[in-house]
């Protein structure tokens, strides 16, 4: 009984943080999945069919980049009132040109014993990829407010590239 009572806080921990790492990589892994699938939709110029996903306040996007928000939002899965999506050009909309797709959430626990430890911070991820097909129309980038989370987009820029 002695032993039992020693060990078990020990086995408990480990089983709860064995769940809490996992629940957190999966999630990791579908959301750099979303990201990507989102960006590689809108280089081929498919920008998907809905803008109307709570979008949390585009800053001059265009219709059509709205729609790559919400068809990216969709493709992370989850809440997406709690995913937040940029999308930025490298410099403009043009073939060949970059198209930057950003994501970022809010981590929270699962089990909340490591509450302390997760909340407060963030799922992030950015997609740089070369635009192949371009719409008939010029788009123009936007990114949603972040206010609500707390985070900003100063990760999300253009690769510097190498010499």
């Amino acid at each position: 009984m002695v032993e039992f009572a020693l060990i078990s806080p020990i086995v408990v921990l480990l089983l709860f943080g064995v769940i809490e790492f996992g629940t957190v990589f999966s999630t990791t892994i579908s959301f750099r999945q979303g990201v990507r699938e989102g960006a590689r939709q809108g280089v081929v110029a498919n920008f998907g069919s809905t803008s109307s996903c709570n979008l949390h306040g585009t800053t001059g996007a265009s219709s059509n980049i709205q729609s790559l928000m919400c068809l990216t939002k969709n493709r992370i899965g989850g809440d997406p009132n709690a995913i937040y999506v940029k999308v930025a050009f490298d410099t403009s909309y043009g073939t060949g040109q970059g198209l930057i797709v950003c994501a970022q959430r809010q981590i929270s626990s699962f089990t909340g014993l490591f509450s302390p430890y997760l909340n407060g911070k963030f799922y992030r991820t950015k997609v740089e990829m070369n635009i192949e097909q371009v719409a008939g129309t010029t788009e123009t980038a936007g990114a949603e407010d972040v206010s609500g989370i707390g985070g900003t987009w100063s990760w999300c820029t253009a690769a510097t590239p190498s010499p």
